[in-house]
């Protein structure tokens, strides 16, 4: 069985049509990846008629930063159609993590339509609901930390430990709540390394989280 990966461009983004917009505090990237996921259980081969994918009940997702972030989010929207998962650096915290939390030790400077998008849907949440700590039910509602007894699929994390980025507590932190819900989860975190686990471990990482997809959706022939 050959295990094929589909790189899904979120709206507004590279080539794809439509706004951007910020992925923390809008559905939005998390939709166009739900998206992408039922359209890969219909593609047919226009010479057959049949289907294409090998086996479309064998869907994995594996997310860096942003898209770790992402990652989550589905799989809790949709527990059992992602059947594992490994994420790098995710941004994985709560919502009180993200607006309390999170102090980049690296400058980060967004596009100005990308920063423009990202505080009007956060300022337009806060603005309507309140904040995490005044309105904890409604933020629970939406955050995916407060849903992972719905994940059914194992997940495999990756940290580097210099990351200047997103903080290595947000993964470590999902790994012990996901463990204490009897979860299946690995954590690995590299000494040294940063945001994108550059040498001498990307490679191991590499590796790593080739050995967990094809041991959660690798097949025999």
């Amino acid at each position: 069985m050959v295990i094929s990966f589909l790189n899904p461009d979120y709206r507004g983004n590279g080539e794809s049509e439509g706004q951007p917009e910020g992925a923390y505090y809008s559905p939005s990237y998390a939709v166009d990846v739900l998206n992408a996921i039922s359209s890969i259980k219909r593609l047919k081969d226009p010479t057959n008629d049949s289907l294409i994918a090998s086996d479309p009940n064998r869907i994995g997702m594996w997310g860096h930063s942003m898209g770790g972030n992402i990652t989550l989010r589905d799989m809790v929207v949709i527990p059992n159609e992602i059947k594992a998962a490994v994420i790098w650096g995710g941004v994985v915290g709560s919502y009180s993590d993200l607006m309390n939390n999170w102090q980049r030790r690296v400058r980060y400077e967004p596009s100005a339509r990308e920063l423009a998008n990202r505080n009007n849907y956060r300022k337009k949440l806060i603005d309507t609901y309140g904040t995490p700590e005044a309105n904890r039910e409604f933020w629970n509602e939406i955050d995916p930390t407060a849903h992972l007894e719905d994940i059914t699929a194992p997940i495999q994390l990756h940290t580097g430990g210099d990351d200047e980025e997103v903080p290595v507590a947000f993964s470590a932190n999902l790994k012990d709540k996901l463990e204490k819900l009897g979860k299946t989860v690995e954590y690995y975190n590299y000494p040294g390394g940063n945001h994108n686990i550059s040498s001498p471990d990307f490679e191991m990482a590499i590796q790593r989280s080739l050995e967990f997809i094809n041991k959660y959706l690798k097949r025999e022939n």
